[in-house]
């Protein structure tokens, strides 16, 4: 990697650091107990995610993904593979990662969506039956390729666990949930209202 190559990349990097930092500190203000430490600069956890979500000695995983792109299509980006431009190499997509938990963050409708890893594992295959479709995607760094899942199937096939509606405060200077609505709540919901 050359000295404009490794630039890049970590002003790519630093792009997402809002929305990990969203997502933790409102994921922390659900108040059901988790301790969630941010690991997202440690290499060892590449693949594990970008938190640790604790409670009671058990760890789970979390990575977190800023989307841009969710609130306008409806689609949640599931990327199976990828080529690396830098290395001239494949790669895996984060399908393959050991994450527990994936939260996508929308900063520009100010949700966050926190999906099942085991549940996009377990379905995925089928994701071409409810809707999504094979896409690509290119970055300056790397081609990424995968599947939309419509927001309306993932529901559907439980793998949302919450959508969580959030909202700043100026005054005390931190992110805060505004709105949960869980699974159970998801499954009675119109549509429309999911998505807003």
């Amino acid at each position: 990697m050359n000295v404009e190559q490794r630039e890049r990349y970590f002003d790519d990097i630093a792009a997402h650091k809002p929305a990990e930092a969203i997502a933790i500190e409102v994921l922390s203000d659900l108040g059901m107990g988790f301790k969630f430490t941010d690991v997202s600069d440690d290499s060892k956890y590449y693949n594990k995610g970008d938190a640790i979500m604790s409670k009671d000695g058990v760890d789970k995983f979390v990575d977190i993904k800023d989307d841009g792109c969710v609130w306008k299509t409806n689609n949640f980006f599931i990327e199976t593979g990828g080529w690396d431009k830098i290395h001239n190499c494949k790669c895996k997509g984060w399908i393959n990662s050991d994450y527990d938990f994936l939260a996508i963050v929308s900063q520009e409708k100010k949700n966050i969506w926190l999906l099942s890893m085991n549940r996009i594992k377990k379905f995925y295959n089928k994701f071409n039956i409810t809707g999504g479709r094979k896409v690509e995607s290119q970055h300056w760094d790397k081609r990424k390729w995968g599947v939309t899942l419509p927001i309306e199937a993932a529901v559907k096939l439980n793998i949302v666990l919450a959508k969580i509606k959030y909202d700043y405060d100026d005054m005390l200077e931190n992110y805060f949930v505004k709105e949960y609505i869980g699974r159970r709540k998801l499954q009675d919901t119109n549509l429309t209202e999911i998505l807003a």
